[in-house]
């Protein structure tokens, strides 16, 4: 939010950001999130992307977690979203117990309308977030490189 800017509501008693991130209060458990895993790192249109994470019921009740996962390109030809949703999982866990969860991406999901409204699969750096909302501070996230 930048205060001088005419165009940008300014509220005196609150921020300029949503009350609760996309997905917020899905569980009642205290889950970690630990270990993404990433797998290619480098990947063309033919790809497929492989993506786990470890998570562990840290709470004392039976949890169900939903797992989101977003994507985010740094550089592109047409502005983009600053997180894109590109899947989901849940993962029902007994307290103290972990598990995986495991996500495939085809990098066909990776493209996007172009300039001349075509998909169009670009070649450049795509950020990989997964965790239980858009909030970003609670976001593990890799860097992979299409070509």
């Amino acid at each position: 939010m930048n205060p001088t800017d005419y165009y940008t509501s300014k509220y005196q008693d609150v921020d300029n950001t949503p009350l609760f991130a996309f997905g917020h209060g899905l569980t009642y458990g205290r889950i970690r999130y630990d270990e993404l895993q990433v797998e290619p790192r480098r990947l063309s249109m033919q790809d497929t992307l492989k993506i786990s994470v470890t998570l562990r019921n840290e709470g004392a009740r039976e949890a169900e977690e939903t797992v989101f996962l977003f994507v985010r390109a740094k550089v592109s030809l047409v502005t983009r979203p600053l997180l894109e949703l590109k899947g989901y999982a849940k993962l029902r866990l007994m307290p103290g117990e972990a598990g995986t969860v495991e996500l495939k991406l085809p990098a066909t999901e990776l493209r996007y309308l172009g300039p001349d409204l075509q998909p169009l699969f670009e070649a450049g750096e795509v950020e990989i977030f997964v965790g239980p909302s858009a909030e970003p501070t609670g976001l593990l996230q890799q860097t992979i490189e299409l070509y």
